[in-house]
């Protein structure tokens, strides 16, 4: 099982932001919380700091940490582990992704989600 991490990074007013995969990745078209794999020795928050500034080029405080998702995708099996967090310098451009975008709660349920990035929408929308 491989570890992943991802950010839900909010801001004031109540919203987060959503990455749209890439046309030439894994999953391509749908929607996530940015992250990625998890290196050797690495603790969580490090990584997210390191896969977050390559996604989005920017610098983020990881704060609250939320439920853990294991998922199987068939060709890889993941441990999802997302957490709260916000931008502390920068403005999110995509660098890896197709889009990315600052969703209201209200608006998040019209995007098409990556299968293991529901259940953590599920419980950022009952915080």
């Amino acid at each position: 099982m491989r570890d992943v991490v991802c950010a839900l990074i909010e801001r004031p007013g109540g919203e987060v932001l959503a990455c749209k995969r890439g046309p030439d990745t894994h999953l391509a078209g749908l929607w996530e919380f940015p992250g990625g794999k998890t290196e050797d020795g690495e603790r969580d928050a490090q990584a997210l700091q390191r896969e977050i500034a390559e996604e989005l080029d920017v610098k983020i405080e990881v704060a609250d940490a939320l439920q853990f998702v294991e998922w199987d995708y068939g060709t890889v099996a993941i441990r999802l582990r997302p957490y709260r967090c916000r931008i502390i310098e920068g403005e999110p451009r995509p660098k890896v992704h197709a889009e990315v975008r600052w969703c209201k709660a209200e608006d998040l349920g019209d995007l098409d989600w990556a299968p293991a990035d529901r259940p953590i929408l599920r419980e950022w929308l009952e915080l």
